[in-house]
């Protein structure tokens, strides 16, 4: 180890006089990386890689980066309407079958009862019109044996 430049001695020379802790640096010595100083240690090199590569980020890279956060922003934006748009139509669907199923119960209940008002019997009018469709659909069931 001895031959390794991290190792070797920068300053060979013994101050003659005693004053003060050796430990202490000394005006004279080359700080600035001269010939005899120490190499780098491991997590000054690591410092310095890390500030080169982060002083050669490319503008463009981060340019397409932010336009590409924007456009998953415009997407969110345009999911949140359309998904907001299909429970419309979803609360607007469940509230049809909800007013159908009361008028089927009211048609059901007119439809069992043996003597109806003249206002009673146009209302049943009216709800057969309604679920005529449906009828034509028994109908056709019945005939085909399908039952």
């Amino acid at each position: 180890m001895k031959y390794l430049r991290k190792w070797q001695a920068g300053n060979t020379e013994v101050p003659s006089e005693s004053c003060g802790s050796s430990k202490r640096s000394q005006p004279d010595t080359p700080a600035d990386g001269g010939e005899n100083s120490r190499p780098d240690g491991i997590k000054k090199a690591k410092k310095k890689r890390k500030q080169a590569a982060s002083s050669s980020v490319n503008m463009d890279a981060f340019t397409n980066a932010i336009s590409k956060m924007n456009v998953g922003t415009f997407n969110r934006e345009l999911l949140g309407t359309q998904m907001l748009e299909y429970q419309r139509e979803r609360e607007a669907a469940k509230a049809k079958q909800k007013e159908d199923d009361r008028q089927w119960q009211l048609f059901m209940f007119l439809l069992n009862k043996p003597h109806l008002e003249e206002d009673k019997k146009v209302m049943l009018a009216n709800l057969k019109e309604t679920f005529n469709y449906m009828f034509k659909y028994l109908r056709i069931m019945y005939l085909n044996d399908q039952f």
